[in-house]
């Protein structure tokens, strides 16, 4: 489990969770489907709003509602709403880097069949002598 914190706000969130991991594809899902409601042309206010909304929607979907407005401190910033999100996948990335990392010690490696090891260590040693 490993802390993620924007500003004041600080979240617990476990990555090798399959509950988690559910949760964040829904919010994928949910972000995705309301980018596709936000108006191409109009007021920028209304564009911001419609903009805002998908990051609610987004954050609320995987730490709980009530939770954009503790990231947001009360403001209504696309800018901010930019920043949390683009900290929240960096997070995200370096974690899964890690977990990454650390399955890779586990992981069985296939080194080939007795004539396959047999060939690269003949070819591997030719011309030392």
């Amino acid at each position: 489990m490993s802390l993620w914190k924007f500003e004041d706000f600080e979240a617990e969130i476990d990555l090798t969770d399959v509950d988690v991991v559910e949760t964040l594809e829904l919010a994928h899902e949910k972000i995705s489907d309301e980018f596709k409601k936000v108006p191409a042309d109009g007021k920028t206010s209304e564009i911001y709003k419609a903009q805002i909304r998908c990051f609610t929607v987004f954050f609320d979907t995987i730490f709980g509602d009530g939770t954009t407005e503790k990231i947001m401190q009360g403001k209504r910033s696309l800018g901010k709403c930019l920043e949390a999100a683009d900290s929240f996948y960096s997070f995200v990335g370096a974690e899964n880097k890690n977990i990454g990392k650390a399955y890779d010690k586990y992981r069985v490696q296939n080194r080939g069949n007795r004539q396959q090891r047999r060939y690269q260590k003949y070819h591997k040693n030719k011309g030392r002598r």
